[in-house]
Parts: C-alpha cells; sequence; structure tokens
C-alpha cells in the first residue's frame, strides 16, 4: 500500500501510518449509506442521549464501519444534567474534550485540516452552546448537525473548527 502523508495540521508534520492505526474503515457502498443515513434522522427532534450530536455523529461512524464510537457512554445520559455528570464522571471538563479523547486517542481517526474534510467526515463546529459534531454531507459543501430544533444542514469549511477522516477502504483517496 502506498500511502501518502496527510496535509499538516496547525504547523504539525502529520504521521503517515496514521491512516492504518485506526480500526475504522468506510464500508464499499457508504454513499448510498451516507444518503440514507441523513434521510433517516431528517425529521427526528432532538434529545439527549439518543438524538444529540455526539449520539448523531457516532450513529453514523456505527452505520459506516459496524463499530459504535459511542459505546462507553451510549445510554447512560437523559438530559443536560446526566449528560456533564456523566461527562465529569469520565474525566472530561466538556463535551468538546470527551470527542477529542474519544475520536483521536481511543478510535485514531487522522485529523484533517478542516478544508480537506470529505463527504463522510466528522467535523467540529463550535456553537453558542459549545463545540458539536457534525457529518460532512454528500455534496462535500454542507455537513449536517443536530441542534435543539432537530437537524440542521452547515457550511463545512466555513464552520469548521477541526476535521476526522474515516478512511477509506483501501488506503487514502475521496
Amino acid at each position: 500500500m502506498n500511502l501518502r502523508p496527510w496535509p499538516p495540521v496547525a504547523g504539525k508534520a502529520p504521521d503517515p501510518k496514521a491512516i492504518i492505526s485506526t480500526p475504522l474503515v468506510r464500508a464499499q457502498d457508504w454513499e448510498q449509506r451516507l444518503h440514507a443515513f441523513i434521510e433517516s434522522r431528517r425529521s427526528a427532534p432532538f434529545a439527549w442521549g439518543t438524538h444529540d450530536c455526539c449520539i448523531f455523529a457516532a450513529d453514523w461512524v456505527l452505520a459506516l464501519t459496524g463499530k459504535d464510537i459511542a459505546a462507553d457512554f451510549r445510554g447512560k445520559y437523559h438530559d443536560e444534567a446526566s449528560c456533564i455528570a456523566l461527562l465529569k464522571g469520565m474525566g472530561y471538563a466538556d463535551a468538546g474534550a470527551m470527542m477529542l479523547d474519544q475520536l483521536e486517542a481511543k478510535w485514531k481517526l487522522p485529523v484533517v485540516p478542516p478544508t480537506f474534510a470529505h463527504r463522510g467526515d466528522l467535523i467540529q463546529v463550535q456553537q453558542p452552546s459549545g463545540p458539536a459534531l457534525c457529518v460532512v454531507g454528500l455534496n462535500g459543501k454542507h455537513a449536517h448537525g443536530v441542534s435543539g430544533s432537530g437537524l440542521v444542514r452547515l457550511r463545512t469549511y466555513w464552520d469548521a473548527t477541526r476535521a476526522w477522516r474515516i478512511p477509506y477502504l483501501g488506503g487514502i483517496h475521496g
């Protein structure tokens, strides 16, 4: 396998082995899965622990890879107070810290600059309530995320503060 290194993130040299260190790999029919996933969530209302930004992103990764990146916290909170208590009990200051640890340290997803996020990748956006996870949509220009009013569409490159690549079967491409 001939791997090319990732573009630098925040002036840091990329790790060319990052792509092969994650157990998460896209299914071959990922485009169809992405369309079906977004459509299935289009009218779902926000609900702590079942349809919030973390569970939304984790459900997408589960549909895409068969791996549950939310296994450590899925089903363990049902409102904002229980979410905060769970985060504190897990040793995290906030949801943003937990997302970084889970995606990068535990699941070893490669970090890419937001402008290099591909369709189906995860991005982080800063909302008034704090950081939120979103999924880059099929057009590559917009991402889908969950807000208090349900599913929303954001401009991928303008709104993202961080992005994670979900590797393709067979290597880096997109």
